[in-house]
């Protein structure tokens, strides 16, 4: 069996970015964009920056086990993704659509800068995406 690339993919990452380098991040969006074609989707979890800087000081305290190994985090995972030619989706935990009935209060507005947040993330991968982007210059 061989992996045919031209048939829509579904990806799943959970729990890997945000232990990832930063410069890691390019390595594994650019072969997963490249072996999508347009229709696949993709779902991902991403921490906000704010998460990453409380990490690295429970780090440096030798403290918070899961924290401080997390190295990566994005304020607009929407937007990245897009270089990569995914139209996306962000919600948070807590938010319409990603509540269920867990959560008491919704989560700090994505507006509000240097907050911990969570971001729940599914995308479309769509070529168009990066052929406006590269001609709107």
């Amino acid at each position: 069996m061989s992996f045919l690339s031209i048939k829509p993919k579904k990806w799943v990452i959970f729990t890997k970015l945000y232990k990832a380098a930063p410069d890691d991040t390019n390595l594994l969006f650019s072969p997963i964009s490249e072996l999508s074609v347009d229709g696949s989707f993709l779902g991902a979890d991403f921490v906000s920056v704010k998460s990453i800087e409380v990490g690295e000081k429970a780090r440096k305290s030798d403290r918070g086990r899961v924290l401080r190994h997390w190295q990566f985090g994005c304020d607009r995972p929407e937007d990245l993704l897009h270089n990569y030619g995914w139209d996306a989706t962000v919600v948070q935990p807590g938010e319409e659509g990603a509540n269920f009935g867990r959560y008491r209060e919704c989560p700090p507005s994505r507006d509000v800068p240097g907050t911990r947040q969570v971001f729940l993330v599914t995308a479309k991968k769509n070529s168009q995406v990066i052929f406006r982007q590269n001609h709107e210059i």
